[in-house]
């Protein structure tokens, strides 16, 4: 799968990324993460974002709504709170 970057380039689409601003996010709100949770949400997110996109590019912007939707989905609200005060967006 491919991704535009807000800058408009087209690059791979790399979940390990995702991961890592999961993980800082939660680190953010004091909440410790384990492996099973961060491996359900990153596969859910990653199955969401196949069915929606198929072969097409995704978006950052879409990605991003998408994570948030997730986290709120599956009880991360406070996860999913830092994660879109992340000031790099």
């Amino acid at each position: 799968m491919k991704i535009i970057k807000r800058t408009g380039e087209i690059e791979d689409f790399d979940l390990s990324k995702i991961k890592t601003s999961i993980l800082n996010s939660s680190s953010d709100a004091n909440i410790l993460l384990n492996n099973s949770d961060i491996n359900l949400l990153i596969r859910e997110i990653e199955i969401t974002l196949k069915n929606i996109r198929k072969l097409e590019p995704t978006t950052a912007y879409e990605v991003r709504g998408i994570v948030y939707h997730v986290l709120i989905k599956n009880g991360f609200i406070r996860i999913a709170k830092a994660y879109m005060s992340d000031i790099n967006f």
